[in-house]
C-alpha cells in the first residue's frame, strides 16, 4: 500500500487521503445541493458516524459548514446553479 501511496503523491502531489477527501466533499456537495435530504441523511449516506464528525469534515475540507454551503454561503456563483 505505501507503494501506491507514493505514487499517487508523485504523479498527483497530493496524498492518496487528500484525493479521497476531496471526491468524498465534493459528492457532500453534490448531494447537499440537491436539498432533497437532510445533512443527517447525507452523513449517513457518506458513511460518516455521526452528523458532528461530517460536519467537521466538511467544514475542514470547504471552509463552511454543511447547511451554511446549502443555504448558498460561499458559493462561487457558477456552482450554485450547477454550472
Amino acid at each position: 500500500m505505501r507503494y501506491l501511496g507514493a505514487l499517487v503523491k508523485a504523479c498527483s502531489g497530493r496524498s492518496a487521503k487528500e484525493w479521497i477527501n476531496h471526491i468524498v466533499a465534493r459528492e457532500a456537495k453534490l448531494l447537499l445541493k440537491g436539498a432533497d435530504e437532510k445533512v443527517e441523511k447525507v452523513a449517513e449516506m457518506l458513511g460518516f458516524r455521526n452528523p458532528a464528525q461530517f460536519g467537521t469534515f466538511f467544514k475542514k475540507e470547504n471552509g463552511m459548514t454543511p447547511m451554511e454551503y446549502r443555504n448558498g454561503k460561499g458559493i462561487p456563483p457558477g456552482e450554485a446553479q450547477g454550472e
